[in-house]
């Protein structure tokens, strides 16, 4: 028997029927559906020739200009911790869009930045040390 409770991060546990999103409910595969949906309006933005001084909370603020910003972040050397120069930003796909085109090249500290949607990365070849 596939039980239909859904437990929140307090663990209580809640079911149909059990006001977990007021007046509207959702369980299961509807939520699943509607999940999908709103990733699928999302889009990923790659960011490149990001100044080395520059955040994740400064590229948020320079995007956020074109709409909602879901994440910001900017990629940094595991063993330096210092930024590698690049990042990447969710926003709604028509947001996502203007701010593409509107930043493609703007200058942040000198460096006119490479702005376009972010491709699936690709499977890597595993490498041998020896």
């Amino acid at each position: 028997m596939q039980s239909s409770a859904l437990c929140n991060f307090a663990g209580d546990v809640h079911t149909p029927g059990s006001g977990l999103w007021g007046q509207q409910e959702l369980a299961g595969p509807a939520l699943l559906s509607i999940l999908g949906e709103w990733m699928q309006q999302m889009k990923n933005i790659f960011v490149g020739n990001i100044p080395f001084t520059a955040s994740a909370d400064d590229v948020r603020a320079l995007f956020e200009q074109y709409g909602e910003v879901l994440s910001a972040k900017v990629i940094t050397d595991r063993d330096t911790g210092r930024s590698r120069g690049f990042g990447f930003v969710e926003m709604p796909e028509a947001e996502a869009d203007a701010a593409i085109s509107a930043l493609g090249g703007y200058e942040m500290d000198g460096r006119p930045l490479r702005v376009n949607e972010a491709m699936e990365r690709r499977e890597r070849q595993p490498r041998h040390d020896w």
